[in-house]
């Protein structure tokens, strides 16, 4: 460390030498080339030696980063671990800050729009989305939204309108894809907790009529009506057999 000597504001305030220039209490002010100016603490928590950013100066004084420092050495002394706790609260911050339903869907739109060769594919999957599931679920936060509410949206067209109920969960399950993967939840609600958790051509099997299976296969319990809705649609229908389902025709009756 170049100086060994306790800081004064008016040394973090002038000091423009690039370095680090240590305060006591393991915190040290890290000077960039650049003349920017950042606070650090070197600790050790459960014998591992650690560095905790305090934050960048001006925004932190010399006297936040002092506190900051000593808080953190009595939360050590305590058996906690204060840089466990920065990530969690930094990641509570993050996922408080997880955009609605309706701004992830646009997102998504925007992204995957370069992919469509016909244009009316964006304003298809914007017009359902806009019609039928931004009124229920469009000012919700995509962490808060459940199982129960992505059914909310498709229970009252599964019966009318089952086609457009079958492309809508497909496009709702696009937009929690895109939102696990940012981190903003870890499930997706309108994936297999709405589905039942099967594959399709299981799901199709359970709500056909008894009996219309192929010879020697045994047909699953009969699932309730929200289920079933998007599995009697005019879509074509897997290929069954009695040595099991169709890899191929799996895929494509979610299609």
């Amino acid at each position: 460390m170049r100086e060994q000597a306790r800081l004064s504001a008016a040394k973090v305030r002038t000091i423009s030498e690039p370095g680090q220039f240590s305060d006591g209490n393991g915190s040290t002010l890290r000077v960039e080339p650049s003349g920017s100016k950042r606070w650090y603490q070197r600790v050790t928590i459960h014998g591992k030696r650690r560095n905790i950013g305090l934050g960048g100066y001006p925004a932190v004084t010399l006297a936040d980063a002092r506190d900051m420092a000593a808080a953190n050495l009595l939360a050590i002394k305590q058996g906690k671990d204060p840089l466990m706790e920065k990530h969690l609260v930094a990641e509570e911050n993050r996922r408080a800050a997880a955009p609605t339903f309706a701004d992830a869907a646009r997102q998504v739109i925007e992204l995957r729009r370069p992919t469509w060769s016909n244009r009316k594919h964006a304003s298809q999957r914007a017009s359902t989305l806009d019609t039928y599931a931004y009124p229920l679920i469009g000012s919700k936060q995509v962490r808060q939204i459940t199982s129960g509410d992505v059914l909310s949206v498709l229970t009252p067209i599964w019966t009318e309108k089952p086609e457009t109920a079958r492309r809508l969960r497909q496009r709702i399950e696009t937009v929690f894809d895109w939102a696990v993967a940012q981190g903003w939840r870890s499930d997706n609600p309108a994936g297999r907790a709405v589905t039942g958790g099967r594959s399709s051509a299981a799901n199709w099997l359970s709500c056909s009529p008894e009996g219309a299976g192929p010879p020697g296969l045994t047909q699953p319990p009969t699932l309730p009506p929200h289920i079933c809705g998007p599995y009697l649609s005019t879509a074509p229908l897997p290929t069954l057999s009695a040595a099991g389902y169709s890899p191929s025709a799996t895929a494509g009756s979610l299609q």
